[in-house]
C-alpha cells in the first residue's frame, strides 16, 4: 500500500512528491572541444544559493574561450572523483 501525506487539506500520494524530485545534483566544467566533463562538484542538498555561489568562485578563473559551467541533475549517483571521471569520458570516445 502506498504511502500519502498531508499538504494542507489535501491528502496526496507520497510517490508523487518523490517522481518531482531529482537525488543528486552536480556542478560542471565542460571542455567546448569535445564537450567532456573535466571537473564535477557535489552539490546535492546545498541549495540554489549554494550551487549559485560555488559556480560564481569557478567562473572567476575560468579561461571561458574553452570551458564553460553547466548543472546536471540525475537519478544516479556520479562520479566526483578526477581520475576516475578521466577514464569515464576516455570511454565515451
Amino acid at each position: 500500500m502506498s504511502e500519502n501525506v498531508c499538504v494542507g487539506s489535501s491528502i496526496l500520494p507520497l510517490s508523487t512528491n518523490k517522481n518531482k524530485m531529482k537525488k543528486f545534483q552536480y556542478l560542471e566544467i565542460v571542455k567546448m572541444e569535445g564537450n567532456k566533463v573535466v571537473k564535477r562538484f557535489d552539490v546535492t542538498g546545498k541549495g540554489e544559493r549554494g550551487t549559485e555561489r560555488l559556480e560564481r568562485g569557478v567562473n572567476i578563473n575560468l579561461n571561458h574561450e574553452e570551458f564553460y559551467t553547466s548543472t546536471n541533475d540525475s537519478d544516479v549517483e556520479l562520479t566526483t572523483d578526477d581520475k576516475e571521471l578521466e577514464k569515464e569520458q576516455d570511454g565515451k570516445k
